[in-house]
């Protein structure tokens, strides 16, 4: 099944479950940015492994995430990041 067609019918099914179980939709909205938030997670934990990173600075970059997900919102870290990538250049 195609990701797009996988994600509108994640979000019905969310909808749908929201209305007959009366939860609110803020709450399903924090659980969603949650999973996405240990998705990168996954992926940042994944990519320090395979470059050679120990398990101890890896949790430290899970730590540091933790709180930029506190602290930061995503357009504000995208930019930030943006940022930083084009001073190399």
């Amino acid at each position: 099944m195609k990701k797009r067609i996988k994600i509108a019918l994640a979000t019905s099914v969310n909808k749908a479950l929201c209305f007959a179980q009366n939860i609110p939709a803020d709450f399903v909205k924090e659980i969603r940015q949650y999973m996405n938030h240990n998705h990168v997670i996954g992926y940042a934990t994944l990519a320090l492994k395979n470059l050679g990173y120990s398990q101890d600075e890896i949790w430290k970059v899970i730590h540091e995430m933790h709180s930029l997900f506190d602290f930061k919102s995503e357009e504000e870290a995208a930019e930030q990041a943006e940022d930083f990538l084009q001073e190399r250049q």
